[in-house]
């Protein structure tokens, strides 16, 4: 497959909407992929695996697009990963999306979704999950935030420095005699 190709497409086994994902999954890439599982996901009547195991290079940009195509299914749907690869993962995990993955063969999905509390407020192992991916997203976003004021330090006392050793150097030359 060329660089830059993504290729997407949906079968229905049961009630389960498998649509499989091939190729690069990349800035280039990322609105086709959406535009292709928006498609695919038209007449979704039950849940759905996004089978990413023809995916062979995923970038920042590209593990966005799968993660707003898994939040784009509509509840009581549920949504899951197959064939995820571990540097798929740990993109995932950098962006702090972390993907329910699937561990049996897509040709044994389940042709029912497992039922979820969702008619009223979530259940306390719910409302922990959320609270815990919620505390993980801000403990990236203040690391983020510490290295860049860190990087902006840095460049700060660079400078500083860098301007003080000029200005020693024109008082030696204007002292010396040399700017007469």
């Amino acid at each position: 497959m060329d660089a830059g190709h993504i290729r997407v497409s949906s079968v229905t086994r049961g009630l389960t909407c498998v649509i499989e994902v091939s190729g690069e999954l990349t800035q280039a890439t990322e609105r086709k992929f959406a535009a292709q599982v928006t498609e695919a996901q038209v007449a979704l009547r039950g849940p759905v695996l996004f089978d990413v195991s023809g995916v062979n290079f995923v970038d920042c940009r590209g593990a966005r697009a799968m993660a707003r195509a898994v939040r784009a299914v509509p509840p009581p749907h549920e949504a899951r990963l197959h064939g995820c690869s571990p540097t798929m993962r740990r993109v995932l995990r950098a962006i702090g999306f972390d993907l329910p993955h699937r561990s049996e063969p897509v040709g044994e999905a389940s042709s029912r979704p497992q039922a979820h509390a969702r008619a009223g407020a979530p259940s306390r192992e719910e409302a922990m999950v959320a609270m815990s991916r919620a505390t993980k997203s801000e403990a990236r976003q203040s690391a983020l935030y510490a290295s860049e004021l860190m990087s902006r330090l840095a460049a700060t006392y660079s400078a500083m420095a860098l301007n003080s050793l000029y200005r020693r150097s024109i008082k030696a030359r204007t002292e010396g005699g040399c700017w007469s």
